[in-house]
């Protein structure tokens, strides 16, 4: 190949002239470009200038008091960091019921003072590491895993999207309340992306859903009624969730109104079903419920008194039964046979009850007295038979 070039400038004296022109174009441009250089104050720059010995040693012993000086200050930072960690280690410890503290305690055993330990993948590595932020951060989300499961997270985020509708007995402004705190919870869940069931293609799900999105989930869940008013004055989805919010608050006042409406005409008609004419209102006097359109208070039922002319007229309870029901006058005032009978039976019986107990109890009298008089006769006799045997003794 050079033999080539050699015999190609040989053959060619125009080439090999250009070449030498070139070249001591080079070297007549070099020299000047070194006394064209200067630096930013205006003085010639010297490539081959020797520096001082003892100003480099000054330079490097400078350097190395200021390196010291970095690790001193890097190690008081990180002895603090270190404090700060186990304050908040302690502060989180302190908020746990006694049931949660031992798993809390077992877990900051295992994943911050022991070697080797797991992460959350559930991966081995050389520890210990420490109370570190990372740590903390990775036994919170252990501790987590107690209570909830891997992929809490993406229930979550299945719910609000596709499961959750308003309940007609919550306002939309609690609605979308409650809205907005479900989304900040899923930044705090486990997620199935840090779990060992994780592959290549698992997406992350414990993001919050922007604005936006937030705005197009709350709009599928309110009822249908809703949507299509809210369509009517809008062409575009929903931005943000505080224009929603004034939007949504105006179409629940105006459904409400409506729903109100149709109650009271519907009670219209039914009214005048009944027989009542629609115009005109039936009229209850005396009640207070009217004027809301409930239904009125019922009236008490007059007590219904009881009057005979005859009792009264000739004498007897008369307040006790009518006129029609009476037992003890006829028509013309004449005492009834039946009446007499009946008293005299019953006044009989009462006589005869009375001679019963009269006679019963006599005979009890009379039992008490002959029992007391025996008793007594029986003591008697005891103490005259005592004092005969006394009598003979001494005689004796």
């Amino acid at each position: 190949m050079n033999e080539q070039q050699s015999v190609a400038s040989k053959g060619n004296p125009s080439s090999a002239g250009s070449k030498s022109g070139t070249s001591s174009h080079k070297r007549t441009s070099t020299p000047r470009s070194e006394h064209t250089d200067t630096d930013e104050t205006g003085m010639h720059s010297h490539a081959g200038e020797t520096h001082d010995p003892e100003a480099l040693d000054a330079s490097i012993q400078e350097l190395v008091l200021k390196k010291k000086s970095a690790k001193s200050q890097l190690r008081d930072v990180t002895e603090q960091q270190q404090v700060i960690m186990n304050d908040v280690f302690d502060i989180y410890d302190s908020l746990l019921s006694e049931s949660q503290r031992s798993d809390w305690t077992k877990i900051v055993e295992d994943l911050c003072h022991s070697n080797p330990y797991m992460t959350r993948r559930n991966k081995s590595k050389i520890g210990p590491r420490g109370q570190t932020k990372k740590a903390f951060h990775d036994c919170i989300h252990a501790h987590l895993l107690t209570v909830f499961s891997h992929d809490a997270a993406e229930q979550e985020h299945h719910y609000l999207q596709c499961s959750l509708k308003k309940s007609p007995k919550v306002t939309i402004r609690q609605f979308i309340s409650r809205m907005s705190q479900l989304n900040g919870y899923l930044s705090l869940l486990p997620c199935l992306y840090d779990s060992e069931y994780a592959i290549n293609t698992t997406c992350r799900l414990d993001k919050p859903f922007t604005e936006s999105e937030l705005a197009q989930i709350v709009l599928d869940a309110v009822p249908a009624t809703w949507r299509t008013q809210y369509r009517i004055t809008h062409k575009t989805v929903p931005t943000d969730m505080h224009s929603l919010l004034t939007d949504l608050e105006k179409v629940e006042r105006y459904v409400e109104a409506t729903r109100v409406q149709e109650q009271k005409t519907q009670k219209k008609t039914e009214k005048g079903n009944n027989g009542t004419p629609s115009g005109k209102k039936p009229s209850q006097a005396g009640t207070k419920r009217n004027a809301s359109g409930e239904e009125p208070i019922p009236r008490k039922k007059a007590k219904v008194t009881k009057m005979c002319q005859l009792c009264q007229q000739h004498g007897g309870s008369a307040t006790t039964h009518n006129t029609k029901e009476c037992r003890r006058y006829d028509k013309d005032g004449n005492l009834l046979a039946s009446f007499g009978r009946g008293a005299l039976k019953k006044s009989r019986h009462r006589i005869e009850e009375k001679k019963d107990t009269s006679k019963s109890s006599y005979a009890q009298l009379a039992k008490a007295i002959t029992k007391a008089v025996k008793s007594s006769l029986k003591k008697s006799g005891k103490k005259r038979k005592h004092h005969s045997e006394s009598d003979s003794s001494d005689s004796e």
